[in-house]
């Protein structure tokens, strides 16, 4: 008895540290088929508690990777960095080159940025401060130090306009891409991904309107990201 007694007690100290971090919320709906029978649908929903405040795409000279220099320049391999803790996102947000003032602004775009303000954001990825602007007292002020771009706002995307989806994957890897990791620049703006989805703090309750479900739950998903963000 005391070799199974010791052997349970390891399988529980085996489970434990995986379990740590990782949940399933489980929602069931049921259904009246046109027969009269009710049918049970369950759908799970893994969460995690160590995806921190959004991943960025760094160049893999940060963390300790290599360039490759070609014929046409020098390649950086980019990798995904997590924001493990509100000191490490004021330290992202304040180390960019974009200014509201004297103040911190960090903004939650939504699905209808995404796919009719496209070009704002471009704008802000690839504008240059002018200095005639800045003699004429005329500077230009953006409209955030960092933006964050929901899971849910990019599989909304996708859904509706794969064209749009594309320039806005295509915009967090060249805003990455274009920070010089080793001469010291700053970001222009950051942009930073964030997986709502999975995120064991954003998680809102199921909606008992099944016609209503996909909108309604994505624009709660929405506006907790953005409490999230406003309470960190």
């Amino acid at each position: 008895m005391s070799d199974q007694e010791n052997d349970a007690s390891m399988m529980d100290e085996d489970q434990s540290p995986s379990s740590s971090s990782l949940h399933t919320l489980p929602t069931r709906r049921f259904y009246l088929t046109r027969r009269g029978k009710i049918l049970q649908s369950t759908t799970e929903r893994y969460l995690r508690d160590d995806l921190g405040y959004g991943t960025m795409l760094v160049p893999s000279t940060v963390t300790g990777g290599k360039s490759t220099h070609t014929i046409a320049g020098k390649i950086v391999n980019l990798v995904p960095w997590t924001i493990e803790s509100v000191s490490s996102l004021w330290n992202v947000v304040t180390s960019t080159e974009s200014s509201y003032g004297n103040k911190i602004r960090l903004a939650v775009v939504d699905t209808n940025v995404l796919l009719h303000h496209m070009d704002v954001l471009e704008y802000l990825r690839d504008s240059e401060d002018d200095s005639s602007d800045k003699d004429d007292g005329n500077k230009r002020i953006a409209i955030a130090n960092a933006i964050v771009i929901p899971q849910t706002a990019l599989e909304e995307c996708r859904h509706r306009s794969l064209v749009m989806y594309r320039r806005a994957t295509d915009l967090i890897r060249s805003s990455s891409s274009g920070e010089d990791g080793g001469g010291g620049g700053k970001r222009k703006i950051c942009f930073i991904v964030f997986a709502d989805v999975h995120h064991s703090d954003t998680q809102i309750k199921a909606l008992d309107n099944n016609n209503a479900i996909i909108n309604d739950e994505n624009d709660a998903r929405l506006r907790k990201v953005a409490w999230f963000y406003g309470h960190a």
